[in-house]
Order: structure tokens, then C-alpha cells, then sequence
């Protein structure tokens, strides 16, 4: 098996969202840890999908992360942002 160092093999999961926007937004798992109140030991469980990462824990990390839950769900289907309202049929008046 192939392990790709500095890069997450296991794009499509919670663990490496975490990872992958922790990376971006330059913060080190010690930061996360300390945040979160663990071990950084755990952090690294979480990024490698070792353990399961449950619902208050995510809302923690997106806090740190600054970001929405939602994001850290990578099959989460996210509505595009067009900047207006969806189209609505003509209402008749009256």
C-alpha cells in the first residue's frame, strides 16, 4: 500500500476534511486538541478515521475551524450560490 505523505488517501471522509481545512487554515493538531480539550492523540485518530467524530464534537471543530458543519461532511450536497432567489412562477393578481 501506498501512503502518501503531507496528503490525505482518504479524501472522502470526515477525518480528512478535518485535516485538509485544519492544513488550510495553517493551525497545528496541537491547536485543535487544545481547543477541543484532548489528548492530540485523539485529534490524529479523528484525521485518520480511527474513531468516529460525534455530532458535538464536529460543531467544536467547525467552530475552530471557523466554518459551517455541514463542510466537514464531504457527500453533503451544498446548493450553489448564485446571489439571487430561487425562480418563482408569475402570481396572478386578483
Amino acid at each position: 500500500m501506498h501512503i502518501m505523505h503531507g496528503m490525505s488517501a482518504h479524501k472522502d471522509t470526515i477525518g480528512a476534511q478535518i485535516q485538509r481545512r485544519r492544513e488550510q487554515a495553517r493551525k497545528g493538531r496541537s491547536e485543535l486538541a487544545t481547543f477541543l480539550g484532548v489528548d492530540t492523540s485523539i485529534v490524529c485518530r479523528m484525521e485518520n478515521d480511527e474513531i468516529s467524530v460525534s455530532s458535538d464534537r464536529i460543531q467544536r471543530v467547525a467552530e475552530f475551524l471557523e466554518c459551517t458543519p455541514g463542510v466537514l461532511f464531504p457527500n453533503a450536497r451544498r446548493r450553489p450560490k448564485t446571489g439571487r432567489k430561487p425562480d418563482r412562477p408569475p402570481t396572478k393578481a386578483a
